[in-house]
């Protein structure tokens, strides 16, 4: 699991292992693992006071205002704080790769398919993950967001570019 980085008084910092939250509620068969478990990580976003963990094909978001909690409060009942994953919704199998705020929502580069996470609220239920795009993009390259653009990288055969999401 991810370190975190924290402040001390004294403006030094130092690199822990932050204490995660057990299962509280339910057995496996009612409250599975997160999908993140036993995938490779490929991105830790932090958007709309969750923490977002990306792996395979879904990014899972912690408890609202608890960052290192991915279990929910209750085994029977789903509330707007409890953690839940997205999946991307196109016709192939889209890896996700980078995750980055972009301005109210969060852009998800994956293998031949950009997402939005977006919704009123970034909850359980209102959540929603759209698809945005189609390219080809180069998974070794980050995208940067400058003012109101997002940049990212694409790449077909020996071609490369570089294009600009408004």
């Amino acid at each position: 699991m991810p370190r975190a980085l924290v402040r001390q008084s004294d403006g030094t910092f130092l690199l822990t292992r932050p204490d995660w939250n057990v299962k509280s509620a339910g057995g496996d068969e009612v409250v599975p693992p997160p999908d993140f478990v036993g995938e490779t990580l490929q991105d830790i976003p932090f958007h709309r006071t969750r923490l977002g963990l990306v792996a395979a094909e879904t990014a899972f978001f912690s408890l609202a205002g608890d960052s290192f909690n991915f279990w929910p409060q209750s085994a029977t009942n789903i509330t707007d704080e409890d953690p839940f994953g997205l999946t991307g919704t196109v016709e192939k199998v889209a890896k996700f790769r980078h995750a980055v705020p972009f301005r109210k929502s969060l852009f998800i580069m994956a293998d031949g398919a950009q997402f939005e996470v977006s919704g009123t609220a970034l909850t359980p239920l209102a959540a929603a993950i759209d698809p945005a795009t189609g390219y080809t993009v180069d998974p070794r390259c980050r995208p940067v967001v400058i003012d109101n653009e997002l940049y990212f990288a694409v790449s077909v055969g020996d071609e490369a570019g570089l294009y600009i999401y408004q």
